[in-house]
C-alpha cells in the first residue's frame, strides 16, 4: 500500500495514506519521519539550502489560519528587518503568534551561548536567571594606609572583594565595557582626624579620555566631634556609554582600614 525507493535500512522512501513518508526507515511513525545513522558522533541533518547567498531559506510550521512559526536564514540580498540584519538568522513567527522556548522536565534548563560555545545566560528549572559574565565589582581599602583618601579614592591590591570582568582598577575607576544602564553604590565613614564642619563626597562620570566630567550624585554632612563618623551612603542608577568611567571623590579623609566600600554592576 505504498512506494518504496531504495533498500531496507538505507535511504528509503515510503509513501501511502496509512503510513506517511519515511527517510531512513520503512516504518514511519509520524507523517514525515527522518531517521539517521546510530553510533557515536552520528548526526542527522535536514537541509534547506539556497543556491545563492542573497536568497533566504525558511522552514516553517503553519496552521489552517495561515499563522506560522519557523526557522529563517535571512539572505544577504535583503535589507535589515528591524533587529534582524541581512544575512542573519531568526526564529520567526508572523502576526501575533507567541513564541515559547520550553524545557519540559523537572530539572531541565535553558542556556544561551555566544562568542563560540561559552555559556553566557542560564535559566534554571526554578526560573533563576544567571549571567556569569555580568560586569560587576565590590571593593574596599584594607590596611592602615590612607591611600590618598582625600581626592579621588584609590584602592590597594587587596581591596576588591570581587571584580567580575576586571573593569575596576586600583585607581578607583570603573570603566563601562558596553553601553547600558548601570547601578553604583558607595558607603564610608569619616576618619577621626577630620576637623572640618562640612563633609562631602561626589560620584563623577568621565569620557574615556577624561573629558566630559559630570556630577552623578553626592552626599554631605557635618563633622561634630573627634569620633569616627559620620557615615555616608550614596547610590546612582543610570546610563553609561562604553569606555566611560566613574570615580568617587572625597573632600575629606575617610577611615582607612575597611572604611569605605564601592560597588556596581551592569543592570542591562
Amino acid at each position: 500500500s505504498g512506494i518504496r525507493i531504495g533498500a531496507p535500512g538505507a535511504n528509503t522512501l515510503i509513501s501511502g495514506t496509512g503510513s506517511g513518508i519515511g527517510i531512513g526507515t520503512v516504518t514511519p511513525g509520524v507523517l514525515v519521519d527522518v531517521q539517521g545513522h546510530a553510533g557515536s558522533g552520528a548526526q542527522t541533518t535536514i537541509r534547506s539550502k539556497s543556491t545563492a547567498a542573497n536568497a533566504s531559506n525558511f522552514v516553517r510550521a503553519e496552521s489552517s489560519d495561515n499563522l506560522y512559526i519557523g526557522l529563517l536564514k535571512y539572505g544577504t540580498g535583503h535589507s535589515a528587518y528591524g533587529a534582524l540584519p541581512a544575512g542573519g538568522g531568526a526564529v520567526y513567527a508572523n502576526s501575533s503568534v507567541p513564541i515559547t522556548i520550553m524545557s519540559d522536565g523537572g530539572s531541565g534548563y535553558i542556556n544561551f551561548a555566544t562568542g563560540g560555545n561559552t555559556e553566557r545566560v542560564r535559566i534554571s528549572s526554578e526560573g533563576y536567571v544567571t549571567k556569569p559574565n555580568t560586569p560587576a565589582f565590590f571593593a574596599t581599602h584594607t590596611g592602615n594606609s590612607a591611600s590618598d583618601s582625600i581626592g579621588y579614592i584609590t584602592y590597594n591590591t587587596g581591596g576588591p572583594y570581587y571584580n567580575n570582568g576586571s573593569h575596576f582598577n586600583v585607581n578607583g575607576r570603573f570603566t563601562a565595557p558596553v553601553t547600558g544602564i548601570y547601578h553604583m553604590h558607595f558607603h564610608c565613614f569619616v576618619h577621626t582626624g577630620v576637623t572640618q564642619g562640612n563633609i562631602e563626597i561626589v560620584l563623577r562620570r568621565f569620557n574615556s579620555g577624561g573629558s566630559g566630567e559630570t556630577f552623578l550624585t553626592r552626599n554631605f554632612d557635618n563633622k561634630v566631634n573627634s569620633n569616627y563618623g559620620p557615615a555616608f551612603s550614596m547610590a546612582w542608577t543610570g546610563p553609561l556609554t562604553a569606555s566611560q568611567y566613574v570615580q568617587v571623590y572625597s573632600y575629606d579623609e575617610l577611615h582607612h582600614a575597611n572604611g569605605y566600600f564601592f560597588g556596581g554592576y551592569l543592570v542591562g
